[in-house]
């Protein structure tokens, strides 16, 4: 991926239009994913043994979906992730490991879909940073 790629959608779900094999071995993303500045859509779906997101993430400002669901071992989000003001659909369907979510209470047009029952607190605060006791 280079500096003003013009990639507007990246689909690594096992289930799409990806070409990718074995997504379920994905462990990292790479650095320069934030370079992508026309990024739209992030399709992560069952990338079962990722365990974080780059900060660099909120560098890309046309993000407006993000899907994660089947992220099984995602324990964070970045917290530059409130940065994506054109973010407006969250998907966290199985992401049951999730304990940090960063503040993205300033994402008014924000939906959250599949929010694990554990992280309800964080979707009554208005989406402010949270963690989960332990």
């Amino acid at each position: 991926i280079d500096k003003g790629t013009e990639l507007k959608n990246l689909n690594l779900s096992w289930w799409g239009q990806s070409h990718l094999v074995d997504c379920r071995a994905l462990t990292s993303l790479p650095e320069r994913l934030g370079e992508c500045e026309a990024l739209q859509t992030l399709n992560l779906g069952c990338c079962s043994a990722l365990t974080s997101l780059l900060e660099q993430l909120g560098e890309c400002e046309a993000l407006k979906t993000l899907h994660l669901g089947g992220c099984e071992a995602l324990t964070s989000l970045p917290e530059r992730l409130g940065e994506c003001k054109a973010l407006q659909t969250l998907d966290l369907l199985y992401c049951d490991a999730l304990t940090s979510l960063p503040d993205l209470s300033g994402l008014e047009q924000l939906k959250v879909g599949y929010l694990p029952n554990h992280l309800k607190p964080w979707q009554d605060s208005g989406y402010k940073a949270f963690s989960v006791a332990s």
